[in-house]
């Protein structure tokens, strides 16, 4: 491989905080694909939010390692924890008539009952390519 061939590293400067700014993740219907109107804007894997949180879920395995090994719930509640802090905020979300917050404990609810919007959210907050594309 030659300089000329070469990638420039350099092409890749801006994803660091294209991460920490976040990308909108537009939720879909879970069957028709149709936008529901509703957009969370997530943050991606390689930004502050979520190194520290997957640090606090790694940190919390390792302790409790010491006890006993930790169950698959732990590891999909671990995982849901670590998607709840990566959300930097949301429009539109309705539930029961009433408006709801951006807050990681609302975003833990939301996750928990709508596991399709879990599922499209997780998808983009751990995807570089959609970060590429700003």
């Amino acid at each position: 491989m030659t300089k000329e061939t070469a990638t420039d590293l350099s092409a890749f400067d801006g994803l660091a905080q294209a991460q920490e700014d976040g990308i909108d993740v537009p939720i879909t219907h879970p069957s028709t694909g149709d936008e529901l109107g509703i957009v969370i804007r997530v943050a991606g894997p390689d930004s502050s939010r979520q190194r520290k949180a997957v640090q606090k879920q790694i940190d919390a395995r390792l302790r409790r390692r010491s006890t006993q090994p930790m169950t698959a719930e732990e590891i999909t509640e671990s995982s849901l924890r670590t998607l709840a802090h990566s959300v930097i905020s949301w429009n539109s979300v309705v539930i029961d008539g009433a408006d709801v917050p951006c807050t990681y404990e609302n975003a833990i609810a939301l996750f928990q009952r709508f596991p399709f919007i879990r599922e499209q959210v997780d998808s983009a907050a751990g995807n570089r390519a959609g970060f590429l594309q700003k």
